[in-house]
């Protein structure tokens, strides 16, 4: 006799593959780092607050209630010395360079240190560890797929511990500009009246700024937030706060931006090493407020003149020839600057090639 059909066959089903995968989630160990697709591209890897649970290997450090990494306390004192290697990431594309950045307190007796490791991309084999500073950067000769990072603690009293909140990686794929840095022409061109830092309500910087000799200049758009959110100073005030909590740079990452009302805004000092095209040193970086990608917004006419003059001011301050005045996407695999700002730049750079013959013919 065959057997009757069950009614509530539907029912069990349906809480079988409710409840399954919510039985297999939560028997899955915290990856402990969360990664993010940005809208402009960017890949980051946040690690912070941090769980104990989530750690490699670690000696003589502690997570404080909010999720914060010291140094262990014992007897009433910190330890001196301590270590943590954070969980193995594997990232969705291959990369050769990683930038990182840190939300953390420190002082004059506190240090932290980074350090990175990468897993080559066939072998699997572990590099061994490089350190990186805040900011810095570290790159590869090969693409790899996986990388991890170890964070040295050290107090020297004991009296006081530093304090990590987060560490903040981003893999990237660098790409060569296919010339030689050569020497410009020296000229001079008056500088577009400038919005400075204390105008605008900029915060300290977190540290002290690394030196630099500007030999090139990087052209980027903000592509978030676009012309439509642009709100003057507030804006430029949220692209800091941006770089500083969300990436872990020491203050905003451009040495220029440009508002579509043609405003020049103070960044970071000319001769401060930035934060906006990896390998950073020596570049000059400018954001044109907008998105440029597919015709989302359009640079505007006060833009591009306070642009021009302003490439024309530097290339004839630092003798950078136009050559040298590039887009973010020349050294890095990025849309940034979005294609229409990018496609401008030739004749861009013949606009500033004839200001400096100007300025020199004036002498």
């Amino acid at each position: 006799m065959p057997s009757r059909p069950r009614r509530c066959s539907w029912f069990v089903t349906i809480l079988c593959g409710f409840l399954i995968p919510q039985v297999l989630l939560a028997a899955l160990p915290p990856l402990g780092y969360t990664l993010t697709q940005r809208p402009d591209g960017d890949r980051l890897v946040r690690f912070g607050p941090f769980d104990p649970a989530t750690f490699v290997r670690s000696d003589r450090v502690m997570v404080g209630p909010s999720g914060e990494l010291t140094l262990e306390k014992t007897a009433g004192q910190f330890v001196t010395s301590g270590w943590v290697e954070l969980a193995r990431v594997v990232t969705n594309a291959p990369f050769d360079t990683v930038q990182l950045g840190a939300v953390e307190q420190a002082g004059r007796n506190l240090g932290l240190v980074y350090q990175v490791r990468f897993f080559d991309q066939e072998s699997g084999a572990a590099s061994s560890w490089a350190t990186v500073s805040r900011e810095g950067e570290s790159s590869l000769s090969r693409p790899a797929r996986s990388f991890q990072v170890r964070v040295l603690l050290r107090s020297d009293d004991g009296q006081s511990s530093p304090i990590l909140r987060s560490v903040v990686v981003e893999p990237l794929t660098r790409i060569e500009p296919p010339f030689q840095v050569m020497p410009g022409v020296r000229a001079t061109v008056p500088l577009p009246t400038l919005v400075k830092r204390s105008a605008w309500g900029a915060l300290p910087p977190k540290d002290d700024y690394t030196t630099q000799e500007p030999n090139v200049l990087t052209v980027h758009h903000s592509s978030i937030p676009n012309q439509a959110a642009y709100a003057g100073a507030a804006t430029i005030q949220g692209i800091q706060e941006s770089h500083m909590t969300e990436r872990g740079w020491i203050d905003i990452g451009y040495h220029f931006l440009i508002g579509p009302d043609g405003k020049l805004y103070e960044g970071r000092p000319e001769k401060a090493l930035g934060s906006h095209a990896p390998p950073n040193k020596n570049k000059i970086g400018i954001c044109v407020i907008g998105d440029f990608n597919n015709g989302k917004d359009t640079v505007t006419a006060a833009q591009r003149r306070v642009l021009v003059g302003l490439l024309s001011h530097l290339a004839g301050k630092y003798q950078i020839p136009t050559s040298s005045i590039l887009g973010h996407k020349d050294t890095q695999d990025t849309d940034c600057p979005g294609d229409t700002l990018y496609a401008d730049l030739p004749e861009i750079r013949k606009e500033v090639d004839s200001r400096i013959s100007t300025a020199v013919s004036l002498r």
